[in-house]
């Protein structure tokens, strides 16, 4: 869209996926919570249809695609989201009139505030 790299996302979805990332995390609240089990769930993520599908990328992608309009490139979101959607199509993630992502996996953490913090004051 843009004929160059990418900027980075002002937020990065993907921020906690790297291994031990949540772990760090509750280490840093030194023993207020303690992992009390962990589930991995895979679903789809449904996106609608090409038009809705379009709307949720500009969560990412609609401040840059602002930026570039603002630049001269009036057509950025026009070509963003006809890639996107080929993309999504490309990938095996158009089911009939609508697109989901495929293959999302998730971490469900159960924490817990250790007894010793349970009790009255």
């Amino acid at each position: 869209v843009a004929g160059e790299e990418t900027m980075d996302f002002p937020m990065n979805p993907l921020a906690l996926a790297k291994e031990g990332s949540m772990e760090s995390l509750i280490e840093a609240t030194h023993g207020l919570l303690v992992l009390e089990h962990e589930e991995m769930v895979s679903y789809p993520f449904p996106l609608g249809t090409a038009d809705e599908a379009c709307d949720a990328a500009m969560i990412l992608a609609g401040s840059w695609l602002e930026k570039l309009k603002n630049g001269g490139r009036v057509d950025a979101k026009e070509r963003f989201c006809e890639s996107f959607v080929a993309k999504l199509e490309e990938n095996g993630m158009k089911d009939g009139q609508v697109y989901k992502v495929v293959g999302a996996e998730a971490a469900l953490l159960s924490l817990k505030k250790p007894e010793m913090f349970n009790a009255e004051l």
